[in-house]
């Protein structure tokens, strides 16, 4: 697949040094290792405020973070200060045996998903602490259907899940080290917020006229948009692309017909500014009077906690959001809309419009409802200390 796709090269590449990576580091052999594993680069930002607070916390500890995907590692592992970064090397035995015995972990962090059986039962048999965070399981999951992949979760030491429902699950396949928590994602989201960092083209461009965001979109998303695009000239549009795809991109910019800037242009843009660059998104909510999440009709719905944090509407596509269940909270609470097509986009502007009182409220109601899902961190780290690193 390497001479194919882009994402799988790198993936390709990175698995082939990482033994020579890991045993040229050098790791401090009287010094505790706490390794977190993350998927990519969402559950990265679910669990950085964890990362954050157990670095505050045991300072004693060297932390090791590993992605599987390129997109985690690729964007990540040249920002993160003071933590040892690498690919998880594929999980066979004899990976997995030869990763454990390098890095000698004295705790383990799976965040959220992502359970590679071969390192679960090393890591299990080695009597090494293991635990999984901010998990969220469903009925239809292989886990519940088949004892073999039910066998992967009875490895773990302790593991918190979000709700009622995953912990029943659990239970229903005989695991019980189990503490219903929050979604460590909110205390990052509000991390995130406080140590905002200003972008100067950004507010430059957000001038004159409402900024619309689309965030994290896909073509599925873009045929809706697009349409859209063409028929609001009172507005300003900053497009983040799910990938940096330039032939998709430039597909997109011949449909619109306005002008449409690339921000590796680096020319002054009209109304139309396209970020060619990851790890903008987030802090971009800043400037935003107004915010569309891709992955809504069919890759399955992005983050869309960021634009909450700073109280702007949201919309995003009506197929692929039952799993999420931020999305129906803030349906519920009026300030974010799955849609079908444009026109409801259109028709909520304008009753914002006509109704500015309302777009006010979204604020108070967002900060809010993140204030009341906050906490996940601080009750993990709790349980740590009473229980796990308390002698």
């Amino acid at each position: 697949m390497s001479f194919f796709n882009q994402k799988a090269k790198l993936w390709t590449e990175g698995q082939k040094n990482i033994f020579q990576e890991l045993e040229k580091t050098n790791l401090i052999s009287n010094s505790k290792i706490a390794w977190f594993h993350c998927a990519s680069l969402g559950e990265y930002e679910q669990g950085k405020s964890l990362i954050d607070a157990f670095k505050k916390n045991y300072p004693e500890f060297q932390i090791i973070i590993t992605f599987f995907s390129p997109s985690g590692y690729q964007n990540r592992h040249e920002k993160i200060v003071d933590e040892m970064v690498f690919y998880l090397p594929l999980d066979t035995f004899k990976n997995a045996s030869r990763f454990i015995e390098i890095v000698k972990p004295t705790i383990v962090f799976f965040v959220k998903y992502e359970f590679w059986r071969n390192y679960l039962s090393i890591l299990k048999e080695s009597k090494i602490t293991t635990i999984c965070f901010s998990a969220n399981f469903r009925a239809d999951q292989i886990y519940f259907r088949c004892n073999f992949f039910a066998d992967i979760l009875k490895c773990f030491t302790l593991i918190f899940v979000q709700n009622e429902k995953s912990k029943k699950l659990l239970q229903s396949i005989d695991i019980k080290d189990i503490i219903v928590n929050k979604d460590t994602r909110f205390d990052r989201i509000l991390d995130r917020k406080i140590n905002f960092k200003q972008n100067q083209v950004f507010q430059k461009f957000a001038s004159g006229k409402p900024v619309f965001i689309f965030g994290s979109v896909y073509q599925e998303d873009m045929k809706l948009l697009i349409p859209f695009i063409n028929q609001n000239l009172n507005y300003k549009f900053l497009i983040f692309p799910h990938e940096i795809n330039y032939k998709e991109i430039a597909r997109w910019k011949l449909a619109i017909n306005q002008e449409v800037t690339l921000l590796s242009d680096k020319t002054e843009p009209q109304n139309i500014l396209m970020i060619d660059k990851v790890g903008l998104l987030a802090d971009a909510f800043f400037y935003a009077n107004f915010a569309y999440i891709g992955g809504g009709f069919g890759k399955g719905l992005h983050s869309i906690l960021e634009p909450a944090s700073y109280g702007i509407p949201i919309f995003f596509g009506n197929k692929s959001i039952s799993n999420f269940n931020e999305a129906s909270d803030l349906m519920t609470l009026n300030v974010a809309f799955s849609i079908a097509k444009a026109k409801e986009i259109e028709d909520k502007l304008e009753y914002y419009q006509r109704n500015p009182e309302e777009l006010k409220k979204t604020y108070e109601i967002c900060i809010n409802y993140l204030k009341q899902n906050s906490g996940a961190t601080e009750r993990i780290m709790s349980v740590i200390k009473e229980k796990i690193l308390s002698e």
